[in-house]
Order: structure tokens, then C-alpha cells, then sequence
């Protein structure tokens, strides 16, 4: 490799570069056997492809020198030249300069004692076939580099060596790739960095020596998100620890612009690898800390008192050491925390409250934490929950008052509270409530100015009024046990999406979309049914003419397989704007209860699911003009899933595009049911005759591989 950047960096090849093409690429055949190396070479011939890059990369910087008028002594032991290939210049030559036939020749001297060298390097001894090839390109913010590429399957690895002798991290033309520790061996996997490749990068996290682990890492082991893209400085950290740290030499901006890349705990420990990164954890834009982050993971289900005191302690101890230490020259632009309540929760929002008041802060998310997940709280530990919240919120004012985002969880708080919480955070837009209300079966009113995003999760309230939300955009209701309408809309005009689901039970009313729903016009609307009683009425387009008027995209999820699909025929028939439908049919074992005692004990339906879904099927002549899209997620060659696909065909004449998927994927529920999803051929040629033949369409038939 010496010999190649001696070479590529000579005078005489540099005076060359100036009037070359812009890409050189020299063709070079294996060396022919029985023909002597040079010495040098020798040497070296039991080394791979990355020990000989890193070994290159960690040398010192190469001066230019100039080309020895000695004859090489490589010279004798090729006597046929080398194949030569150029490409044709962008621009004509002037008249009057060197033909292509002189500059082919001019190259050919030039390039001949790096050809002979790379032709007795180890690594080009192995398939006799194969072919490789070196690309002098010219960067103009790097100077010039050598690019060489070895090897002639697909795809080809490219090895860049820059002028100071570093060498760059190995590239895969066309695919991304993942180097593993072991220096002769490159593998292509998934989850790549998606940091853009800088060429310090190859050498500038290489540690120095006093950091060196005694302990030689494993050949096998497979690098971390963390430090995937820097695999070849990891290579070469073995054999050499001289060469300049490149990446600190960057610029603060760019610097920044990486190392926010990492986890919030990692990019804070970069502060002591030297004096030029210890400002770095209190530059940064972004501070994400959660509960486990800083210590181990915890396991909530066996979680005690002390456990969460050092949680919270350390979170405590995290979120001093990077916000006390800013100044106001670096601005947050996201902070988030995750910690439980309790013990500590106070001072950690007194910390961000004096974070929010002394330095500028863009958006200030919270999520606050029960010891005990929802499952394993008793009422009275409900009780306490809420208790916490109030003493926090009395004793942090500021803190919600600055909070964009704020998820709540296994609390129970007084009538009070919550409106109290809603005027204090006037600056919030997020609001998750999981397991909480203000006792059973009680009225929940929400009025807020900011507000974008509500999700209300397994809730004891009766109903949820949605008085005054003027910026209200995205709604996820979801697990009630209200008798009547679990919800109310009152003034949301920026509506567009709601999500509601729900496992119905007998006594859960049929809910229906036009009275539910009121004034508001929404966009996307999503239906989970949970694998039990379908809890939806099919009205008439009269009905929904209003609230369906702007539809474009329904989803209904997880309807029984027991269940008639030729109900949901309503939601074309209302909805005249509608452009994709999505159906998925699943019995999800997993969330399902089974046992015919327990099913009546708790008060599940003993009829047919879909047996409150009755539908008029509209006249003969009904047709849907906006439908492009039908998914069906569960699909079985059966005839309630054909029949079906045949009447949406029927009904709509722009249809262009049908995905029929399999079941999804539970590995813990397992069903030894058979399966009826095409997956010959044969098949799925069937199916697509009696769609587009029988039925006389032109919409085209997918089968995804994937499951989704």
C-alpha cells in the first residue's frame, strides 16, 4: 500500500492529473504464476485486504517524493503490459495537445510500477477470474485519492486511500455495509449508520494509546450502532495509535451534528476522551434522559422502593450535570424526561424549571412513571399516584407551565385537578392519559387553547366532553366501559384523525357515527374491534353524509374471523370521497379470552359477533368514483373473502390497486388452524382470473410478502 500512495502522489503522476480525463480506471489481470514477487511483498503475503488498509492508514502522513530514476525492481517480472481502459473526457481536446493514443501510452509508463506492485499484492492471488481495478479520482475538497477496488463479484468492495496515507472505511457499490471486527472479512447487514461517510472519519476515533484495552477484542464480534462507521479505525487501532485525531479537528456545528446522532448518555460521555470534547454534553441540542438510560433497565413487575429512589437519583444526578452546565449560547431545542414519581421527582422539575427560565428551550416533553404498572395497581395505589402528581405539580408550577408534551399514567385524581393541570400548562400539546380518571364513571371536560394530539387509554370515565379544542388535530380513544356514548365533540373544526377501539361486551351500546361524531368533518378514521363484537352500527349515506363528507382513508382492524365483511360495504356507501379502504381479519389469541365460564362471568357476547351488524345492500346501479386502494390484511382463498372483493370491484370503477395479505405474525399465539393464503402460482394466477376475467376489472392484484 506504501508503494501505491508513494506512487499515486508522486510529482510526475500529480503533474499528470492536471490534463487527465476526470476518471482513470487501469484493468489489471492476477499475477501469473511462477513469476516472482518483489520482496516487499513477501512479507506481507499472509495479511488480508483490511490488516494491509489499516496498516497503510496508520503509518505517518506521506511527503511527495520524487520518482527514482533506478530501474523498479518489479520491472522484469511482468513482461506483458497491463490492460488499459479510459473514459471519454467530458470536453474535446484543443487542438495541437497529445492525441489519446500518446496520453494511453504516457499512462501506461506512469502506472507501471503501481500495477506490477498491486499484481503481486496477497490479496489479488485468489480467483483466477476475478478482476480488479484501480480509479484515480479527483476530490476537490480532499485533493486527490486512489481508489481500489478489489475483487470482481457484486458487489465490489472500495477501499480509498487519501493522500496523507489514511485509508477510508470500506464501501459495498450499491448496498450498505456493516464491517466486523475481523480484518479480512466485510458483511452486508441491515440498520446501517445513516451518518453521512466523512473521510476523517476513518481515522478520528481511533482511541489514543494510554486508552488502549489491554485485552485484544474478539475477531467475531459485530460493532454497535454507535461505532459501526468508524470499523475500519477500529481495525487499525492494532497495529499502529500515531495518527492525528481528525474528527475533534472538525468544526462545532459538524462536530454537533454527530454526535447528537448517539444516545443522549453516550454523546455525554464523549466529554472525557480529551479538552477539546469536554464542552461537547453541554453544547447539545437535544437531551433525551429516561429511567434506565443512566443505570440498568427496570423491570417494573419487580420493582421496590429503593430501586426507584436510586432511578430517580440518577436521573437526578443526569439532568444537573447537563443542564447546570450550559451557558445561553446553545439553545435546547428538545428536552425530555422519563422518571418515576416520588422520591426526587420534585427536584428534577425544579431542575427544569430553572433550565426553562434562565435558557432558551424549544419543547419540553415529560413522562411521569408509577412503580407499579397498570395491571398490579389496587385502588388505593391510584390513590397515591395521584397524590404524588398533585404534591409535583403544587411544587413545580413552572415546570408544566413551559411542558409541550406530558404523558400521565395509573392515577386517579379529584374533579379539580385536571382542569387545574389544563390551566397551568398553557403551552401544551400533547396529552396522554393512560389508566386515569376522577373516580368511577365520572365526566371528564377538555378546554384548551394549544392542544394538537389527545390519547385517553383504558379510562374509567363515563364520558369525555371536547368542549373547546381549536387546534385539536389527532384523537385516540381507546377501552371504556361507559353504557352510553364514551364521547362528545364539541367545537374541534381542525379534527382530521381518530382512532377508537374497543373490546365490546354485551352491555356496551352500538355506537352510531353520525350522532357520535356531531359536527366534526374528519379526514382519516381508524377502528380496531379487538377480535370481539363488532360495536359499530352501518347506517345509510343520509345518515353520514356530514361527518363522512370529507373522508379519505378508513381502517378497520382486527375484526373476528367469525365475523361477515359485506357490513363494511357501508363506509363506500357514505364516505363518496373515500380513496383507500384498509381491512384486517384476526383472531389474536393473545388478547382473547377463550374459556366459555370465564367469557360469561365477564360478561362477553354468547351471540355472533357481527350479529347487531346488519346492512341493507344498496340498489344495483350504486358506484364509487374516488376508491383507488383495497387492502386486506388475514386474506383466505375462501368464499367470504372472495365474494367480498368481488362486490367492492362491483361497486367501484376506479379501483387500480388490491393487496391481499396473509394472517400477521404472533410467535405467542400460534394457531395450528390451516392456512389458506395463495402462495403458489397456480393460486394467485386463479385468483387474478376471476377478478379481472370474470369480473372484467383492471385492478391489479398484489400478494406482499411481508407481514404487516
Amino acid at each position: 500500500m506504501d508503494a501505491i500512495a508513494h506512487w499515486a502522489f508522486s510529482p510526475s503522476v500529480l503533474s499528470f492529473l492536471h490534463h487527465r480525463p476526470r476518471y482513470t480506471t487501469v484493468t489489471t489481470s492476477p499475477p501469473t504464476p511462477g513469476v516472482p514477487l518483489p520482496p516487499r511483498f513477501h512479507q506481507e503475503r499472509g495479511k488480508g485486504i483490511g490488516s494491509q488498509l489499516c496498516a497503510a492508514a496508520c503509518r505517518p502522513p506521506i511527503s511527495p517524493i520524487a520518482p527514482s530514476s533506478s530501474p523498479s525492481p518489479s520491472d522484469a517480472s511482468n513482461e506483458d503490459p497491463p490492460v488499459l481502459e479510459q473514459r471519454r473526457p467530458n470536453k474535446q481536446l484543443p487542438k495541437g495537445s497529445c492525441t489519446p493514443q500518446s496520453k494511453q501510452r504516457q499512462l501506461h509508463s506512469e502506472l507501471r510500477p503501481a500495477i506490477e506492485a498491486i499484481e503481486a499484492a496477497p490479496f489479488l492471488s485468489g480467483d483466477p477470474e476475478s478482476k480488479q481495478s484501480i480509479t484515480i479520482r479527483n476530490r476537490p475538497h480532499f485533493e486527490f485519492s486512489l481508489r481500489v477496488s478489489i475483487g470482481g463479484g457484486n458487489p465490489a468492495a472500495i477501499y480509498t486511500i487519501w493522500p496523507d496515507g489514511t485509508a477510508a472505511p470500506p464501501v459495498f457499490e450499491g448496498d450498505q455495509l456493516t464491517a466486523t471486527r475481523e480484518p479480512s472479512a466485510c458483511r452486508i447487514s441491515e440498520g446501517t449508520s445513516k451518518l453521512p461517510w466523512h473521510p476523517a472519519m476513518s481515522s478520528s476515533l481511533r482511541r489514543r494509546p494510554a486508552a488502549r484495552p489491554t485485552a485484544k477484542p474478539s475477531a467475531k464480534g459485530r460493532l454497535n450502532s454507535s461505532n459501526r462507521w468508524s470499523s475500519l479505525a477500529n481495525l487499525g487501532e492494532e497495529e499502529g495509535h500515531h495518527q492525528d485525531d481528525r474528527l475533534s479537528s472538525l468544526p462545532n456545528d459538524l462536530l454537533l451534528n454527530i454526535i447528537e446522532r448517539l444516545d443522549t448518555t453516550d454523546a455525554a460521555r464523549t466529554g472525557i476522551l480529551s479538552r477539546r470534547w469536554k464542552p461537547i454534553p453541554a453544547m447539545l441540542s437535544k437531551i433525551c434522559l429516561t429511567v434506565g438510560s443512566s443505570d440498568c433497565d427496570y423491570d417494573r413487575s419487580k420493582l421496590t422502593c429503593d430501586h426507584v429512589v436510586r432511578a430517580n437519583a440518577n436521573m437526578l444526578q443526569a439532568t444537573r450535570n447537563l443542564l447546570e452546565s450550559r451557558t445561553s449560547l446553545y439553545p435546547i431545542h428538545l428536552l425530555r424526561l422519563q422518571f418515576f414519581l416520588g422520591d426526587e421527582s420534585d427536584s428534577i422539575g425544579r431542575a427544569v424549571a430553572n433550565t426553562i427560565s434562565t435558557k432558551k428551550v424549544g419543547s419540553v416533553e415529560l413522562t411521569l412513571l408509577t412503580k407499579k404498572g397498570g395491571s398490579q395497581c389496587s385502588p388505593a395505589d391510584f390513590l397515591t399516584h395521584g397524590k404524588q402528581l398533585k404534591s409535583f405539580v403544587d411544587a413545580c408550577p413552572n415546570t408544566f407551565g413551559g411542558l409541550s408534551r406530558l404523558s400521565l399514567e395509573n392515577l386517579r385524581l379529584g374533579e379539580s385537578d385536571f382542569p387545574k393541570i389544563f390551566s397551568i400548562s398553557k403551552r401544551l400539546e400533547f396529552l396522554r392519559l393512560c389508566n386515569c380518571d376522577m373516580g368511577l364513571l365520572s365526566l371528564l371536560e377538555v378546554e384548551h387553547p394549544q392542544l394538537r394530539e389527545l390519547e385517553i387509554l383504558k379510562s374509567d370515565f363515563e364520558r369525555v366532553d371536547l368542549n373547546w379544542l381549536p387546534k385539536l388535530t389527532t384523537l385516540s380513544f381507546a377501552c371504556w366501559i361507559s353504557k352510553h356514548d364514551p364521547l362528545s365533540f364539541g367545537y374541534v373544526p381542525l379534527l382530521q384523525t381518530l382512532n377508537i377501539s374497543n373490546t365490546a361486551l354485551s352491555y356496551h351500546k352500538m355506537l352510531k357515527l353520525s350522532e357520535l361524531l356531531g359536527k366534526a368533518a374528519i379526514r382519516d378514521l381508524h377502528l380496531n374491534f379487538e377480535s370481539e363484537k363488532i360495536w359499530v352500527k352501518p347506517e345509510g349515506p343520509r345518515e353520514l353524509s356530514q361527518v363522512f363528507d370529507k373522508l379519505r382513508l378508513v381502517s378497520l382492524a382486527d375484526i373476528s374471523e367469525e365475523c361477515d365483511l359485506t357490513w363494511t360495504m357501508f363506509v363506500l356507501q357514505g364516505a363518496p370521497s373515500l380513496q383507500e379502504l384498509s381491512i384486517k381479519v384476526w383472531d389474536h389469541l393473545c388478547d382473547m379470552v377463550e374459556d366459555e365460564e370465564l367469557r360469561k362471568r365477564l360478561k362477553y357476547t354468547e351471540v355472533k359477533k357481527d350479529a347487531c351488524a346488519q346492512w341493507e345492500a344498496p340498489a344495483s346501479g350504486f358506484k364509487h368514483h374516488n376508491l383507488t386502494v383495497l387492502r386486506i390484511f388475514g386474506f383466505q382463498s375462501e368464499d367470504k373473502f372472495v365474494d367480498y372483493i368481488a362486490g367492492v370491484i362491483e361497486a367501484s370503477v376506479s379501483l387500480e390497486d388490491i393487496y391481499l395479505y396473509e394472517k400477521p405474525a404472533c410467535e405467542t399465539c400460534k394457531r395450528n388452524t390451516k392456512d389458506r393464503y395463495p402462495r403458489t402460482n397456480k393460486e394467485r394466477i386463479a385468483l387474478r382470473n376471476i377478478f379481472n376475467w370474470e369480473m372484467s376489472s383492471f385492478a391489479r392484484i398484489h400478494f406482499p410478502s411481508s407481514r404487516n
